[in-house]
């Protein structure tokens, strides 16, 4: 997985920061290298419920999806509605549902994640300017906008 090799670096942007995941736990294998490489106590694995996931998203430096498939992407969207800047792959649906609102990185190159990465930590000039696109453009995926569109299609028929 790219992204283990494009994290152990970050860590030493920020003494303090943390990485928290959702989803998947993370496998044995997986929680023998963090504790090789030192960083098992700033990576955190939690299930949370919807109203502990906004709370991570207001709180979060960053929302980070290394996926290569998703069905759409609602988490991009979550990220969106509450404030907080996305950094995502170049993959699937991404793109699309993001627009210029994030910023992205090849998910099969480490490097590439890295660099993106580094960039948002180090930017809050960049985080700032992400915040207030994802407002922009979450309002394209509201459920007035879904109507709207909804009904334009059925006026053209």
């Amino acid at each position: 997985m790219p992204w283990l090799s494009a994290i152990r670096p970050i860590f030493n942007l920020d003494p303090g920061l943390k990485i928290v995941c959702t989803g998947t736990p993370f496998t044995h294998a997986e929680q023998k290298l963090f504790a090789r490489w030192n960083i098992a106590d700033r990576l955190i694995h939690i299930s949370a419920n919807d109203a502990q996931m906004a709370s991570l998203y207001r709180h979060a430096l960053c929302f980070v999806f290394p996926s290569h498939y998703e069905g759409f992407g609602i988490p991009i969207l979550e990220a969106f509605h509450n404030g907080c800047p996305v950094c995502l792959s170049n993959a699937s649906c991404f793109p699309e549902v993001a627009g210029d609102a994030a910023i992205f990185f090849n998910p099969g190159d480490a490097q590439s994640m890295h660099d993106t990465l580094k960039e948002i930590i180090t930017s809050s000039t960049l985080r700032e300017e992400l915040r207030r696109k994802g407002a922009l453009r979450s309002k394209d995926f509201s459920l007035e906008h879904m109507v709207e569109q909804t009904c334009n299609v059925y006026r053209q028929l």
